[in-house]
Order: structure tokens, then C-alpha cells, then sequence
């Protein structure tokens, strides 16, 4: 997996193959992940902190989420997901906080419930954010919400899927 073993800033444990906490700057590439009830990635942001993972090159299947960024990236970027395979997540393949990390070409085969193929996000954006036209995957989300002082631009090519009830603010 290319992981450097550091225990106190990444370990396999609480439902995740590879758990990120914190400054950690891990490389997943060219790796298998699958057969995981929970996460198959979980990159978790600490207030302060920067982190510049790299999930690229991977074949995620059979998990209950694919890569899933959670917590507070407010220190710095969150790295890079890009070029990974997903099939049969339960959940979808990507669940993203902001800021939105490096996103190009992941494709995933869109599930029966029509999820299986979205980066998800529902989030309020506070920085300059791009959605990126070579992602790969539409975009997801119920509900988006642009902050004074952030922006969101939105490149050619980018598909943005709204559930019901969903709103841009």
C-alpha cells in the first residue's frame, strides 16, 4: 500500500482497511481494498492540521462506503483521489467534506439505487472550491450551501445530481 508504518497516525481498526487521522501523509496506490462492512478509506481531518493523502490507482469493492473524507481539513488540502475503481459499495463510492481534494478520472458502477456512482457532499463551502470536469463521477448532494468569502466553480462536463428537496444557498 505504500504506507509508512507510523501507528499513531494511521491504523487498520474501527470498521476502516486504512484509517487517516490528523497530518498524516498517507499513499494508497494500486492496492485492492475490499470485503469491509464500514470504509474501505476513512481520511479524518483535525482542526489545524494538513493532510495530503493519496488514494489513487485502487480497486475498491465490496464495502460499505468507498473513500469517505470526514472532519475538519481547515489547516490544509486533503490530498488526492484519483484514477480508483469502485463497484459494489453499499453507500457510494466517495463521501467528501471540504475543501474538496484533487479529483480526476474514478469511475464506479452506479449501483440499483442509483448512488453507487456520486462523490457525495453536502456541505457548506467556505474556500474557493472546484468541481473538477475530468472527476470522473457526477457530484451529489441535498443540500449546498456557498458562504460569504467562498466561492464554487463549476468546470465544463461536470454533472451535479440534487435529491429532492435539495437547495443551493
Amino acid at each position: 500500500l505504500g504506507l509508512p508504518y507510523e501507528p499513531a497516525r494511521w491504523r487498520i481498526d474501527q470498521g476502516a482497511l486504512v484509517r487517516v487521522q490528523g497530518d498524516a501523509d498517507v499513499q494508497v496506490t494500486d492496492a485492492e481494498l475490499a470485503h469491509s462492512p464500514h470504509y474501505a478509506v476513512f481520511v479524518e481531518g483535525i482542526a489545524g492540521e494538513t493532510s495530503a493523502s493519496v488514494v489513487t490507482g485502487n480497486t475498491v469493492h465490496h464495502a460499505g462506503y468507498g473513500v469517505v473524507y470526514s472532519g475538519d481539513f481547515s489547516g490544509g488540502q486533503q490530498g488526492e483521489l484519483t484514477g480508483n475503481a469502485f463497484s459494489d459499495i453499499a453507500n457510494g463510492p466517495v463521501s467528501l467534506a471540504t475543501p474538496l481534494p484533487l479529483l480526476s478520472n474514478n469511475v464506479a458502477v452506479v449501483g440499483a439505487d442509483g448512488r453507487a456512482g456520486c462523490y457525495e457532499f453536502s456541505t457548506g463551502i467556505t474556500t474557493a472550491e472546484t468541481l473538477r470536469g475530468d472527476a470522473g463521477m457526477p457530484f451529489c448532494t441535498s443540500y449546498l450551501q456557498i458562504a460569504s468569502g467562498g466561492a464554487l466553480t463549476v468546470e465544463p462536463g461536470v454533472v451535479v445530481k440534487m435529491g429532492s428537496g435539495a437547495y443551493v444557498q
